[in-house]
C-alpha cells in the first residue's frame, strides 16, 4: 500500500491531468481521494487569475482575492485584529477568507501558493464527499458517467472561491447526516456558515427538513414543481427576501441585500443551457425514478431522505436563481441530486425497472459534462494543458486559455 501510495503521488506530481482522468475510469481506486487533491491544486497553480489585456481582479473573484492578498502581503507588521478591522462591517463576516487571506501573506507573497492553499482546503472536502458516494455503489457505465458529472457540478472557476469551499463543507456534514444520521457530522453545516455567511439558508432549511414528515414524497415533488414554475414566471423574489432579511444581524442583513439587488447580468442561452438542462432532468428523472421503484424507495430510508432533501434544497435553489448570485444554490441541490441518481442507479434490481428511461438521459448527462469542461478550458493554458505538471506549470505562460486559442480559428 506505502509503496503504491509513492507511485501515486509521483503520477500526481508529474501527471496530474492524465491521473485525474484515470481516477475517473477507476473511481474504486484507493488513491481516489489523493491524486483527485493533487489534480485540483495543480489546476489552481495552472489558472488563468488574470487574463490578456485586463487589469488584475477585473474579471472574477479570483482575481479580486489575489488583488487583496498582494496589497496585504507587503505589510510586514499587520496583525490579524489591524487586518480584520480595517474591513468594511459588511465584509467582516467572511472570517475564513479575511484568515486565511492575511495568514498565508504572513508566509508567502506569491499568490498563486496562495490560491494553492485555498484549494487544498476545498478539494480535501470535496474528494471525502466524491468518495463518500463511490464507496456506497456499485460502479457501470451510467454510474462512472454520473460520478464525472458529480466531479464538475462546481465549476473549474470556483475551486479558489470560499462559497464553493462552504459548499464542500456542507456536504461533508449532509451527506452522512441525511444517510447514516449522523449527528455530529451536522456540526459542518454550522461550520459552513463561518466559511460564507449564505449558507445560513442551506442550515435553515436544513432545519426544516428534520422538522418535516417523510412519509409521502408527493408535497415535495408538488413545491419543487410549484418553486420551478415561479422561478420561470419572472416573479421579483428579490425583493420578497429582503423583507424576510430584518430579522437577521445588521451586517448579515446588508451583505445579503447587497447581494439580492444586484444588477442582473444578462446572460445568453448557451450560457444557461447547462442550468436548465439539469432542471429539466432534475423535474423528470425523479418523477420517472418515484413511478417506478415508489415501494423500493419507501423502504429504503437512507434513499427516500436524500431524495426529500433534493427536492427541498432544489425548490430553494430555484427560487434563489431569480437573484443574481442565487445559481450557486444550484449546484448544492444538484450535487444532491446526483448523488441520488447514482446511488439509486447503482442498485441493479432498481436500475433494471428504470433501464428503458435512463437512455433518454444520457446525451444530457453528456451535454452538462462536456458544458462544464469547456469552463474548465477557460481557465488553463494550452502549454498547461498538454504539458503542465507541478514542474513545469511555474514556467509556462499563463494569460491566453485553451477556450481563447479555440475561438481564434
Amino acid at each position: 500500500m506505502k509503496k503504491n501510495r509513492i507511485i501515486a503521488f509521483f503520477l500526481g506530481i508529474l501527471l496530474p491531468i492524465e491521473s485525474m482522468i484515470y481516477c475517473c475510469c477507476n473511481p474504486k481506486n484507493h488513491n481516489f481521494k489523493f491524486l483527485f487533491v493533487l489534480f485540483f491544486i495543480f489546476y489552481s497553480l495552472a489558472l488563468i487569475y488574470q487574463k490578456q489585456g485586463t487589469v488584475l481582479g477585473e474579471t472574477s473573484d479570483v482575481g479580486r482575492y489575489v488583488e487583496e492578498f498582494i496589497d496585504i502581503a507587503g505589510k510586514e507588521h499587520l496583525s490579524f485584529l489591524q487586518y480584520f478591522r480595517s474591513q468594511s462591517v459588511d465584509l467582516q463576516i467572511d472570517y475564513y477568507r479575511s484568515f486565511m487571506t492575511w495568514f498565508v501573506s504572513r508566509i508567502t507573497t506569491n499568490p498563486r501558493i496562495f490560491l494553492a492553499v485555498l484549494t487544498f482546503i476545498m478539494s480535501c472536502f470535496f474528494a471525502a464527499n466524491v468518495w463518500y458516494v463511490i464507496r456506497k455503489v456499485n460502479i457501470s457505465t451510467i454510474v462512472k458517467l454520473l460520478l464525472i458529472l458529480l466531479i464538475l457540478i462546481p465549476k473549474p472557476t470556483s475551486i479558489t472561491h470560499r462559497w464553493w469551499t462552504a459548499l464542500q463543507v456542507f456536504l461533508f456534514g449532509v451527506l452522512p447526516f441525511v444517510w447514516e444520521q449522523n449527528r455530529k457530522r451536522s456540526l459542518f453545516c454550522i461550520l459552513s456558515v463561518f466559511i460564507h455567511f449564505s449558507f445560513i439558508f442551506p442550515l435553515i432549511m436544513l432545519f426544516i427538513y428534520k422538522l418535516l414528515p417523510k412519509k409521502s414524497f408527493v408535497p415535495y415533488f408538488i413545491i419543487f414543481l410549484g418553486a420551478s414554475i415561479i422561478s420561470w414566471s419572472g416573479i421579483d423574489i428579490a425583493n420578497m427576501a429582503v423583507k424576510f432579511g430584518i430579522f437577521m444581524p445588521s451586517n448579515y442583513y446588508e451583505r445579503s441585500s447587497a447581494y439580492l439587488h444586484a444588477e442582473l447580468i444578462d446572460r445568453n442561452f448557451f450560457s444557461q443551457s447547462a442550468k436548465v438542462i439539469f432542471g429539466i432532468v432534475n423535474l423528470l428523472l425523479p418523477l420517472i425514478i418515484y413511478q417506478r421503484v415508489k415501494l423500493r424507495l419507501l423502504s429504503n430510508k437512507s434513499l427516500s431522505n436524500l431524495l426529500i432533501l433534493s427536492l427541498m434544497m432544489g425548490s430553494f435553489a430555484v427560487l434563489a436563481d431569480s437573484t443574481t448570485w442565487g445559481y450557486r444554490y444550484l449546484d448544492l441541490s444538484n450535487f444532491l441530486f446526483c448523488s441520488f441518481y447514482i446511488l439509486i442507479f447503482s442498485d441493479i434490481e432498481i436500475q433494471s425497472r428504470i433501464q428503458s428511461k435512463i437512455k433518454y438521459f444520457i446525451p444530457f448527462f453528456i451535454y452538462i459534462i462536456v458544458f462544464q469542461i469547456r469552463a474548465f478550458l477557460d481557465m488553463i493554458g494550452l502549454e498547461d494543458l498538454f504539458l503542465g505538471n507541478y514542474i513545469t506549470t511555474w514556467f509556462l505562460e499563463k494569460n491566453i486559455s485553451v477556450l481563447d486559442y479555440i475561438k481564434t480559428f
